[in-house]
């Protein structure tokens, strides 16, 4: 049997996205494994075909479906695949409602933007605009049958393309991320944890069901950066953009943005007030004056990221000391430990 590494196929895969193409993998081998699977779009239907076609086969030849994460650009296919073979779905337990329950976590999803974001302080026209951009997602995924997923956790070790794979838990884009590694090959599947070309958003999320307390995403994705970091690889394949063969350097340089952005965050909110316009808070600021100065020009389709990203540096503040959160008048407000 030829090398894992030449058994290892990346389909681009169109999407509405900004991000563009998401790579979706085929790996040759006993089980016949997809890794990913673009999202619900025709473009992206006849684009998977065209690439399994060009390496002779079909979806009805698929034997196993992995997923690495719960976003839209990853599993709006599932549906389509999972009803022309008979493969089970793997990925990570935290995602099985949004496999197998897709509609009713979207709506869930959407509910807490509104509320949250609104407490975040964004103006009630914006969170209407957010909801408005974001409402339409539920056309680009749908549920499958809970009978075919099969829950995977950290530590498991599952086989794809005739070797033997690790699964590693390494949320923070998503709760529920996992990437696959393959020591003897130097290979990691790695989905949208790192981007060879653009940073990964640690995107603000619902509180899973059971549970009252949202994840608390740049937290929990600086920490696997850090995992990832020590793991032995020579190439890692994503879920956007090429290939990466420098992961340690890269992680460093990523690491070092948010460093400097938390600085930049925390030095704003050490400012405090600064004119009598300011809809600031002798509390402090609003996770959305944050957002307003670190990006003051941002665009409108991208309100929920930048908000997103705020959120996920306030967090971090707050768990290192270095800030306290408050709620005044239904709205959350930040502001430097004082000591108190």
């Amino acid at each position: 049997m030829t090398d894992i590494r030449d058994r290892i196929h990346a389909f681009a895969i169109p999407t509405p996205f900004p991000v563009g193409p998401v790579n979706v993998y085929l790996i040759e081998g006993d089980p016949l494994t997809l890794v990913d699977t673009g999202p619900r779009i025709d473009a992206a239907r006849e684009a998977l075909h065209a690439g399994l076609s060009e390496l002779g086969y079909t979806l009805r030849d698929i034997e196993q479906v992995v997923v690495t994460h719960s976003h839209l650009d990853h599993i709006g296919q599932l549906q389509h695949v999972t009803s022309a073979c008979d493969a089970p779905v793997l990925s990570h337990h935290r995602n099985v409602h949004w496999l197998v329950d897709f509609e009713v976590e979207w709506v869930r999803r959407l509910t807490f933007y509104g509320m949250y974001l609104y407490q975040a302080g964004l103006p009630e026209e914006q969170v209407a605009t957010v909801r408005e951009l974001m409402s339409g997602g539920i056309r680009l995924g749908a549920s499958i049958p809970e009978e075919r997923f099969r829950p995977l956790r950290h530590g498991d070790r599952i086989q794809a393309g005739g070797v033997e794979w690790t699964v590693y838990h390494m949320p923070g884009h998503a709760s529920g991320h996992l990437v696959l590694y393959q020591p003897e090959a130097g290979i990691i599947l790695a989905g949208d944890l790192l981007l060879a070309e653009v940073s990964s958003n640690p995107v603000l999320e619902s509180p899973a069901r059971g549970e009252s307390e949202r994840p608390r995403s740049l937290t929990a994705y600086l920490d696997s950066l850090q995992r990832l970091a020590e793991l032995d690889a020579a190439r890692i394949l994503t879920g956007h953009g090429p290939p990466i063969t420098d992961h340690r350097r890269l992680i460093a340089e990523r690491l070092t943005m948010h460093r400097r952005r938390l600085d930049r965050i925390a030095g704003f909110l050490a400012e405090g007030r600064r004119s009598a316009h300011d809809r600031a808070s002798p509390a402090g600021r609003t996770p959305f004056e944050v957002c307003r100065a670190v990006f003051p020009n941002l665009a409108e389709r991208d309100i929920f990221l930048g908000m997103s990203e705020v959120i996920g540096h306030l967090d971090v503040l707050e768990d290192e000391g270095r800030i306290v959160a408050e709620k005044h008048g239904g709205l959350l407000f930040y502001r430097p430990r004082t000591g108190d």
